[in-house]
């Protein structure tokens, strides 16, 4: 083999290897993805433009966004994630089903004393307290129990009192009993061989003190509160509820409770009076339950944590997990059937939280795959994505159903622009026409389809140019409603001038920003300004 072959043989292979890797076929490939890659910017991902460069809100560099050649980027509402993104965010889903169920709402509360098995023991004579049974607040007494013993110039004079006959015998009995003696001290009193200036005065209830006013040694007058006793053998637990919670609560309603105080322990009853008012600064209403307490373990005051069952509703309920929310919007993410994994975005109408689920009353339908682990992580990936998410909700494409009937009210109004009558009632009967070959649709459109014809019907029976420029701020208006709904297929301004119809102002609708007025065309045909777009 000559000196140079082997030299010569690697040069041109590596000539062969250089062309294949450097062809225009591969420069071309390199181009056509480049044409095909977005950019976006990582703060304002609803940035997207064919070519990098600086965002335009912030100036920071745009980066690669995943490239739009899949399907379901075209629609801002869902987005593919690969099999290993699914894996690595720990994404869950779970089908969700209709079901019938009741909300529990959680109640906070307290134990209270009954009202009505409240006694205050008073004093009905003037005198002096000598010797007292109860020396503090909180001890237990039955009734018939001495509390307290008073000397007094009005014993004695009822001792000599008592000693008559007949009927003065009975008024004074009748007094005392008033006094709180029973009828064994009245008849101890009037037996008693020697006079008598002090009486025990007994408890009237069995029950706790729970205050006591007076000490030994104290005076007394009439009237004067001595004790507050309280029975305790049943008590009250009064829970708060929210206005918007006690629909389905009724006198009867069942109620559980635990309380801090006795933690393990659960308590139920009854409600047995729903306060007819609602508290004006908590917005809430009492709900009040009576619970029996033999053994003395709720104590007034002790707080309480209650749980009622609501009002059932039947739908769809799903984890609370799955739920985002900010403001007014509700929105989950559920997994659709596609070849690689699809989540799709949807916004749901919330009805009550039972438990650890919301009932959804609108949104989602039964067999949805719900994302129930790993939502947040799939709306991060959304809003990476410039698409619609929890923060961002750009709008679906609009219905087109009006863009005919507007096709043809433009012409109208453009003839009221040249302040040309006859084509304005020419334009009006052509808009009739194109109203009248609309299909029927739902229940709203036929409404609007009967409101519009009804103002052309006698469009030519007032052929005036005030009279026609009247009716078409009737008929803007009453299109400037539908289009909301129904779309006009194309970007349509709302225009009004504050001087038409003797400065009460008017509306139109035109395809062009430019103002040309066709109320006051003659003298000021400029006269006005875009108060919206459609």
């Amino acid at each position: 083999m000559p000196k140079y072959s082997i030299p010569i043989l690697t040069l041109f292979v590596g000539l062969i290897i250089g062309y294949l890797i450097f062809s225009p076929i591969a420069e071309s490939t390199h181009d056509h993805e480049t044409a095909d890659q977005i950019w976006t910017c990582s703060m304002h991902p609803n940035i997207r433009q064919n070519e990098p460069g600086s965002c335009p809100i912030c100036g920071m560099d745009l980066i690669p966004a995943t490239s739009a050649a899949s399907g379901s980027d075209t629609d801002p509402y869902s987005m593919q994630m690969t099999e290993a993104a699914v894996r690595l965010a720990e994404i869950r889903t779970m089908t969700v089903q209709s079901s019938s169920s009741g909300s529990m709402i959680q109640l906070p509360g307290r134990v209270v004393a009954r009202e009505s098995a409240t006694q205050w023991v008073t004093s009905f004579i003037d005198g002096r307290v000598t010797s007292e049974a109860v020396g503090y607040a909180g001890k237990q007494v039955t009734k018939g129990d001495e509390l307290l013993r008073i000397v007094s110039p009005d014993v004695a004079t009822a001792w000599i009192e008592l000693r008559t006959e007949g009927l003065a015998y009975e008024a004074v009995a009748t007094k005392l009993r008033y006094w709180g003696l029973t009828d064994a001290q009245i008849t101890e009193l009037r037996d008693s061989p020697n006079a008598v200036q002090e009486i025990s005065l007994l408890a009237p209830v069995s029950g706790v003190v729970m205050k006591r006013d007076v000490r030994p040694g104290s005076l007394v007058a009439p009237g004067m509160v001595l004790y507050e006793i309280v029975d305790l053998s049943a008590v009250w637990v009064e829970f708060d509820a929210f206005e918007g919670d006690v629909a389905g609560v009724g006198v009867g309603s069942s109620v559980s409770f635990t309380l801090d105080a006795l933690a393990g322990e659960t308590f139920t009853g009854r409600v047995t009076f729903i306060n007819p008012t609602v508290d004006a600064m908590s917005r809430r209403v009492r709900i009040r339950v009576q619970v029996p307490n033999s053994s003395g373990k709720l104590k007034p005051d002790m707080l309480a944590r209650g749980e009622i069952a609501g009002r059932r509703s039947s739908g769809i309920t799903v984890p609370s997990s799955a739920v985002l929310w900010t403001g007014p919007r509700s929105v989950v993410y559920v997994k659709v059937a596609a070849e690689h994994p699809t989540f799709e975005l949807r916004e749901v109408n919330l009805g009550a939280k039972s438990g650890n689920n919301y009932l959804i009353l609108e949104g989602l339908e039964a067999g949805d795959e719900v994302v129930v682990n790993g939502a947040f992580t799939v709306d991060a990936e959304f809003q990476l994505a410039g698409k619609a998410s929890m923060m961002n909700r750009p709008e679906r494409a609009s219905n087109t159903f009006l863009k005919p009937v507007m096709d043809a009210y433009f012409p109208l109004k453009d003839a009221l622009i040249g302040s040309d009558a006859d084509a304005g009632v020419a334009a009006a009967k052509n808009l009739l026409k194109v109203i009248e070959a609309q299909p029927k649709r739902n229940e709203d459109w036929n409404v609007l389809i009967e409101s519009l014809k009804g103002m052309l019907l006698h469009w030519e029976h007032a052929p005036g140019l005030e009279q026609q420029r009247a009716n078409l701020f009737k008929l803007s208006d009453a299109l400037r409603a539908g289009l909301s709904s129904f779309g006009g297929g194309q970007v349509t301004y709302v225009q009004f001038c504050p001087m038409a119809f003797d400065n009460t102002g008017a509306r139109w609708l035109s395809n062009s920003a430019t103002i040309e007025n066709p109320y006051l065309p003659e003298t000021m045909l400029g006269c006005g300004e875009v108060i919206s777009r459609l």
